[in-house]
């Protein structure tokens, strides 16, 4: 809470600026991994998660000296680590539901 309307109002543009520029930089950044498997796709992975921290570490650093560019990092860190682990987690629930979907499809009698 800031004590005038126009204290808010800055303070509400620059998280908005942020937001923005942050989503812009994290799908930029996100770009990077596509059309990747195997190994490559792994050490992307991890380069990802690094460049995830520093960001946290930067919007940590800026706070106090530009707010918009503060909440852009941390915007952007955020997103990447989201789209991370969000892609591991559903990777592993299709692969769950893959197999349970095959061994269902083996149990089942063949229709005469």
């Amino acid at each position: 809470m800031k004590p005038s309307l126009e204290q808010s109002t800055l303070v509400s543009v620059q998280r908005l600026a942020g937001a923005l520029i942050g989503a812009a930089a994290a799908a930029l950044l996100l770009l990077i991994p596509a059309n990747e498997h195997g190994l490559r796709l792994f050490a992307i992975s991890r380069g990802l998660e690094v460049v995830a921290l520093v960001l946290f570490m930067h919007g940590a650093a800026i706070r106090f000296w530009n707010y918009a560019l503060h909440t852009g990092a941390i915007a952007a860190g955020v997103l990447i680590f989201v789209d991370r682990r969000g892609r591991m987690l559903l990777a592993g629930l299709l692969a769950r539901r893959t197999r349970t979907n095959d061994s269902a499809s083996r149990r089942r009698p063949l229709v005469e």
